[in-house]
């Protein structure tokens, strides 16, 4: 069975359709690129960086699709430019050949189509890992990263939102292990400095973070003076890990609201708010008179 690439003219195209196989490259641009029938190529990346090269210099964007079975030419949905390359690889030929090229445009090329064709707002693989790498150890603004961009891949041409998206990726996933640890040791260190500081953990058997609570001395001192109507209430799924955040507050004597304790925990069972309340009372050896809650059966049971 032969495998078929065509390509067509789609400059004004949203959506870019490539194989998974053609690995993106980076393409000296500087250089001449000529497409003939009959030109023969070593490999699918080969194509796709000659390919590239070539639309980048006559100023239009392409859209590739390799399909083993359905060969049909399809035009840009907008311009419906009829310029194309058919590319082969005939069964049991080792070489890639360029079979058939249409070379006629019905728009004028565009000699900065890089700038605004889709098909080139993809961010190549060398310079995803430089962004990576500035990320992860430089912590280097979006306008530092570009202009070292810049110097080090003059051809490529990234986007400010492409490239502010993908600096955010790297953030999250060099964090994604680190936030509730380091929010772990900036308590303990406090208490450390602090013993009025109560801070109370558990983790479960693979050293997973399960239950967490803190109340710091400020806290303290308003639960005891105002103590006497908590408020408490839960906020569910609003972090990677899905556990919730239990919030406690007072209103002081000008009617503010004040936060006294929080906690976060994997579930909201009464077991949970045992956990909760039982610290609740050794740090501060007072109960409210009144507790206001969200009528969770699970706090109910608890405070019961």
């Amino acid at each position: 069975m032969n495998t078929e690439l065509c390509v067509q003219d789609n400059i004004a195209e949203d959506i870019v359709e490539s194989s998974n196989q053609a690995l993106p490259i980076n393409e000296d641009i500087n250089e001449v690129v000529n497409l003939c029938e009959g030109h023969v190529f070593l490999s699918w990346e080969e194509v796709d960086k000659f390919v590239k090269a070539y639309s980048k210099q006559q100023g239009f964007g392409v859209a590739r699709k390799r399909d083993t079975r359905d060969h049909r030419n399809r035009k840009s949905k907008r311009q419906k430019c009829g310029w194309h390359v058919n590319i082969n690889c005939p069964k049991n030929v080792l070489h890639i050949i360029l079979t058939t090229q249409d070379d006629v445009h019905n728009h004028p090329l565009c000699p900065d189509a890089q700038h605004y064709a889709s098909i080139y707002w993809n961010i190549s693989e060398d310079v995803l890992n430089e962004i990576q790498f500035l990320t992860e150890h430089g912590n280097l603004t979006i306008g530092t990263q570009r202009k070292l961009l810049k110097a080090k891949f003059s051809t490529e041409f990234i986007l400010d939102c492409n490239l502010s998206n993908t600096i955010q990726k790297f953030k999250i996933h060099s964090n994604k292990n680190l936030d509730a640890s380091h929010l772990l040791t900036i308590l303990i260190e406090q208490k450390s400095h602090d013993h009025g500081w109560a801070v109370e953990f558990e983790l479960d058997d693979e050293n997973r973070l399960v239950r967490l609570f803190w109340i710091s001395p400020a806290q303290i001192v308003f639960w005891l003076e105002y103590h006497d109507v908590i408020l408490n209430d839960n906020t569910a799924k609003t972090n990677r890990y899905q556990m919730p955040l239990s919030l406690f507050l007072t209103v002081d004597n000008n009617t503010r609201s004040c936060l006294v304790v929080q906690a976060l925990v994997s579930d909201k069972t009464t077991e949970s708010y045992n956990w909760i309340l039982g610290y609740i009372k050794k740090a501060t050896i007072t109960e409210p008179l009144v507790f206001v809650t969200d009528a969770n059966p699970a706090v109910d049971a608890a405070i019961k």
